[in-house]
């Protein structure tokens, strides 16, 4: 059953279209923000902007990148996902597919709408491995998408038996894994030891743009240089002086991220 947002989106000339949505999925409600200029009559693309593990849809800097992006006439839909933010569900019972599946939910209501030319995945961390997903599955669609600092080590470090610091023995896994940074389900884990970060990539077509931190200490780099083996058409940006959480330039992955779309817009409609 599709839930409704509160207001309606029709195409009524006022300035900027904001609008919550609740969206089920598997048995959650999760929460959504619609934002951007009025369509007014014409289609406009979309970017759908997906948080990392433990933070949210409001997370810096994606509060300056969807003003930039408005800008720039590109309409935005940030969401929470299960067991985060004001969605409902809890951490421990997180999983990848669940991810996954939360992205799609979103990826097919904004598609319903009819108001969009185009649905562009933006993910940061845990949510750059969904925008990849959600690009693959779509990609008769899905031209291009973006991925923030992606959390290309969640195979290895399953595997290995270490999350943020928390040792574990991966043939014996606790119910819930809990530490200072981190809670996470037996479930997420057994399936993070078979998440295909990488391969899954190989027969994309479109662009994609990497940028990430240069001193991130969560992914080592090593894992993040393996994107440029697999992407075909790949933009690769590494920002230096930068880690994970994006807390000193976050102004210039804002930059690099509105570059690109603005564009492949342009380059769209030529």
């Amino acid at each position: 059953m599709r839930s409704k947002p509160r207001g309606s989106l029709t195409l009524r000339a006022r300035e900027k279209m904001k609008e919550k949505i609740f969206l089920e999925s598997n048995g959650n409600k999760l929460y959504g923000l619609l934002e951007g200029p009025e369509p007014e009559g014409r289609k406009i693309p979309l970017v759908l902007i997906m948080h990392g593990y433990m933070t949210h849809s409001r997370m810096h800097p994606f509060y300056d990148l969807v003003r930039a992006l408005w800008k720039e006439g590109f309409a935005t839909l940030r969401f929470d996902f299960n067991g985060h933010g004001r969605s409902e569900g809890e951490l421990k019972d997180m999983t990848m597919s669940k991810n996954i599946a939360d992205g799609e939910r979103f990826f097919q209501y904004a598609k319903s709408l009819d108001l969009f030319d185009e649905i562009i995945p933006l993910g940061y961390s845990m949510g750059a491995l969904v925008a990849g997903r959600l690009a693959v599955a779509h990609q008769e669609e899905v031209k291009r998408f973006v991925m923030m600092s992606p959390a290309a080590n969640i195979q290895t470090r399953a595997v290995s038996g270490n999350y943020f610091g928390e040792r574990f023995d991966p043939d014996h896994l606790p119910d819930v894994l809990v530490g200072a940074e981190i809670v996470l389900g037996k479930a997420f884990i057994e399936e993070a030891k078979q998440f295909d970060v990488f391969h899954f990539l190989e027969d994309y077509n479109g662009d994609v743009l990497l940028v990430f931190g240069e001193e991130d200490k969560n992914v080592e780099s090593v894992q993040t240089y393996k994107y440029r083996d697999v992407i075909r058409h790949l933009t690769f940006v590494p920002v230096s002086d930068e880690d994970h959480y994006w807390g000193k330039h976050g102004d210039v992955a804002v930059e690099v991220i509105r570059d690109f779309l603005v564009k492949g817009n342009e380059r769209d409609q030529r």
